[in-house]
């Protein structure tokens, strides 16, 4: 994944959409999609979904729910709690275009 490329990733999520507000109060959701191939490893991907996508997320989809999403790719940097410098790679949602998608 590089950063700025659109990506398309379906998988199931591993537990339910997480609510926050940034400092200016616009909402902000957070989750990871399990992905995997048959006979490979489960991979977490953290998923953030900003205004009107924060609130389909939230409605829409859960915990264990097959989904397809669309974002960007993007790279941040971040401390733990041991106070390391820690690299986190995660999609953002932000296309009109109906970038989540619940797949029964």
């Amino acid at each position: 994944m590089i950063d700025g490329d659109d990506i398309t990733i379906v998988g199931r999520l591993g537990k339910n959409p997480q609510v926050r507000y940034t400092s200016r109060e616009k909402k902000v959701v957070q989750f990871d999609i399990a992905t995997h191939e048959k006979g490979v490893k489960t991979k977490w991907t953290k998923i953030v979904a900003l205004n009107d996508h924060a609130d389909t997320c939230i409605n829409d989809i859960k915990k264990g729910d097959k989904v397809s999403i669309t974002g960007e790719v993007n790279s941040r940097e971040t401390r733990n709690l041991d106070g390391a410098l820690i690299k986190i790679k995660e999609i953002i949602i932000y296309s009109k275009k109906c970038p989540i998608k619940k797949i029964e």
